[in-house]
């Protein structure tokens, strides 16, 4: 299996939502976070799967079930590195504007 490695800002990104869906229903947030991992093991296997998001070679992904919420990640030697997790409604290209 390849290696999968997640930025803090991208873990901060999946606990915010996870806090956000919980207030609402325990149920859809186990769902969300179920999603997110499962996507992440996908891509993981099967790296260049996403598209290429800009010219960096930073790739984007939707979370399966969750399709308006959009992986970020850079392949690495071994893996995929995460970067963020963003709705797709949000600003993402002025989100990602910091991260290398």
């Amino acid at each position: 299996m390849s290696r999968l490695v997640i930025r803090e800002r991208a873990d901060q990104d999946i606990d915010e939502q996870l806090i956000y869906l919980a207030r609402q229903s325990h149920r859809i947030a186990e769902r969300f976070l179920d999603a997110v991992e499962r996507t992440f093991q996908i891509l993981a296997e099967s790296p260049e799967r996403g598209f290429v998001w800009n010219s960096d070679g930073m790739r984007v992904w939707s979370v399966r079930g969750f399709e308006n919420w959009l992986i970020f990640y850079h392949l690495i030697d071994d893996g995929i590195e995460i970067i963020r997790l963003l709705h797709g409604a949000r600003d993402v290209t002025a989100l990602l504007e910091d991260e290398p």
